[in-house]
């Protein structure tokens, strides 16, 4: 089956910001899948598109209307139906001991990286033609294929996906996809003159002053030891700020770059290290930590003194104690945490 993925939204490339909408089309042939080249040519078996496969005897449309050789005849809607929600087909795969969670890594690990393989071409576009690097955001489509393995396979990227609606689960689809997108954009009015006049020259000026002070930057967020707050300039708060409001307004879609991990998985994919992506992948390990909240400590088990440990209060390494630090510098102890026999107690 093919899962054609409407809704990756990026806002940015500098830094990278990438959405995934959490729904999604489940598209499948209108005839079973048989090998040997004599199924070679018939295209209602090997090809899921909806400009195809809607005129097959086969096919029946979402909203439960069949295009059977039958005239007037009618399926029920749901598995007999030629396209899915992503949420219906996720629901069949649980009700069949399959785990969504290793699909939906590998479908996100295939967007990154194929953003990142553009992402150099991308900026220097950007830089040439764009007078804002926030004036601009594009909505992509992915067309993935999953095989009787669970593996994933691309197929092709649209840059200019599809938002007709032929029936009235692509209408609800792609209406709410509209919408959130509008929402995490932040789309608001503005004066063009007034903008060209007042903003233009501060922007080239901050990115000039960017460009001058990316190598001392980059080295400062770097050093873990030192809070990240006490040494941000006024323009890089605005970056932070402007990518936590936007994460606020994202409705039903999901972050998957930056975030505390990905950051560190894909760094080494980039052409060259950039001080904003470094700058929002510090800011999210910086709230890790500063949220997480400390680990409560249970009274320890009479019956079960053998197999608890608990870790001081204040642990040390190498004679340096260590400690948590929040974004305006202050220190604050670690809470203490307990094992039980192997198992975490307490999170």
């Amino acid at each position: 089956y093919q899962r054609r993925v409407h809704g990756v939204l990026v806002t940015s490339f500098d830094p990278l910001r990438i959405y995934l909408f959490n729904e999604g089309m489940v598209r499948f042939a209108t005839e079973q899948y048989k090998e040997g080249s004599d199924h070679l040519d018939n295209t209602y078996m090997h090809l899921t598109n909806y400009s195809l496969n809607k005129h097959s005897s086969n096919f029946v449309s979402p909203n439960g209307q069949a295009t059977s050789k039958e005239k007037g005849e009618e399926e029920e809607e749901g598995e007999e139906a030629s396209k899915w929600t992503l949420s219906s087909f996720r629901k069949y795969l649980a009700a069949n001991g399959i785990e969504w969670g290793p699909i939906s890594a590998q479908i996100n690990d295939i967007i990154i990286k194929t953003l990142l393989s553009v992402e150099h071409e991308v900026l220097a576009e950007l830089k040439s033609k764009c007078r804002s690097p926030s004036c601009c955001f594009e909505l992509f489509g992915w067309d993935m294929m999953i095989d009787s393995k669970l593996k994933v396979w691309l197929i092709e990227i649209n840059i200019m996906p599809s938002l007709a609606c032929p029936s009235p689960l692509d209408k609800a689809l792609k209406y709410s996809l509209v919408e959130n997108v509008l929402t995490t954009v932040g789309v608001v009015p503005y004066n063009r003159s007034k903008w060209e006049e007042n903003q233009i020259l501060s922007i080239h000026k901050e990115n000039d002053k960017r460009d001058s002070s990316a190598h001392s930057l980059l080295q400062l967020l770097n050093d873990p030891t030192k809070p990240m707050m006490d040494y941000l300039s006024p323009e890089d708060k605005v970056k932070i700020m402007v990518a936590e409001d936007e994460y606020a307004r994202r409705g039903h879609f999901t972050r998957i770059f930056p975030t505390f991990k990905t950051y560190n998985k894909y760094a080494r994919y980039f052409e060259s290290v950039r001080p904003n992506n470094l700058l929002l992948a510090r800011w999210e390990a910086e709230k890790r930590r500063v949220d997480r909240p400390p680990d409560p400590s249970p009274p320890p088990s009479p019956r079960r003194k053998s197999k608890t440990f608990a870790t001081p209060a204040t642990p040390t390494h190498r004679g340096r104690s260590h400690s948590t630090t929040t974004p305006t510098g202050s220190k604050q102890p670690p809470g203490k945490r307990s094992y039980s026999s192997g198992v975490r107690r307490g999170s």
